[in-house]
């Protein structure tokens, strides 16, 4: 099952915090991008169309075509309800607009899980957290009961479970300062399996850097070395593992790494840039002090 997402985190974005994977959120732009524009190019097209049946059949009276076409033009107009409406309401300012408009689209369907999630994504950029977590709660239930189903379901919005178990996890991590319920989540999320390279390597990236601020540094080390990541992504991991060899008492191989992380980017040995850019808690900018003096 899957979506797109993005508050702080989605309406498809977030705070990785470890600062590794960011430029893979490019692609999502992109491709919201074309998916909106393909759906002006429907909506001019079937316009386009309409217009010449009615020039090119006169014989057709007004009743046969909202006959014909009114279907058609009512699930368009919902359609950009869905899809577009809610983060063109966020882009100009007016998230509580979005977030009224998924309530009625909830109320009008009890079972609207996508309503659920995207609704929970707004409240999550709101900092309504309590109510953020009520609604991906719900959308995973509804997620849950929609997968046992053995029939297909048609006009029916698939997403993706283990992107709202990333959320919550952030949500958790981020907002609640909460670093066990986080690593539960992401868990939770990996524990489905889903065939979304992506979302997984978000997921164990970011339950590693919660394993690593909650001190459970061997942990942090197996996910850190089973991401399968280049280039720049790589080497943001680079100072984490740094951090996590000098829990574990491995201090000359923290000391390497870290040296390597200095090459690469010197705001490594800045603890204000640490802390106020990368939002390191204290647990991380203690063991980045502990480097530095070594």
């Amino acid at each position: 099952m899957l979506v797109n997402n993005d508050p702080k985190i989605a309406i498809v974005g977030g705070r990785i915090g470890v600062g590794a994977l960011t430029d893979r959120y490019f692609h999502f732009k992109v491709l919201r991008q074309r998916l909106y524009n393909l759906f002006l190019l429907e909506i001019s097209l079937l316009s386009i169309v309409s217009i010449l049946i009615y020039i090119t059949h006169p014989e057709l009276n007004s009743d046969v075509y909202l006959i014909l076409f009114a279907p058609i033009e009512i699930l368009v107009a919902l359609a950009f309800l869905i899809f577009f409406l809610g983060p063109a309401l966020v882009k100009i300012g007016k998230p509580q607009a979005a977030e009224r408009l998924y309530s009625i689209m909830i109320r009008l369907n009890h079972n609207f899980g996508f309503g659920y999630y995207q609704r929970g994504l707004l409240r999550h950029n709101l900092e309504d957290f309590d109510r953020a977590l009520q609604d991906y709660d719900r959308a995973l239930e509804i997620a849950k009961t929609k997968a046992a189903q053995p029939l297909l379901q048609y006009f029916s919005i698939n997403y993706s479970s283990a992107l709202i178990h990333l959320n919550k996890g952030d949500l958790y991590r981020y907002s609640k300062q909460d670093s066990r319920q986080a690593i539960l989540e992401y868990n939770s999320g990996l524990a489905l399996k889903e065939d979304q390279p992506v979302i997984n390597s978000l997921l164990q990236t970011r339950r590693g850097y919660a394993q690593l601020v909650n001190g459970n540094y061997h942990e942090a080390l197996l996910d850190f070395d089973h991401l399968q990541l280049k280039g720049k992504m790589a080497a943001n991991l680079g100072p984490l593992k740094a951090l996590a060899y000098q829990g574990l008492g491995s201090h000359e191989e923290a000391k390497e790494r870290w040296k390597q992380a200095l090459a690469t980017n010197p705001n490594y040995a800045n603890p204000t840039w640490l802390r106020d850019t990368l939002l390191w808690p204290e647990s991380l900018l203690l063991l980045a002090s502990q480097l530095q003096t070594t």
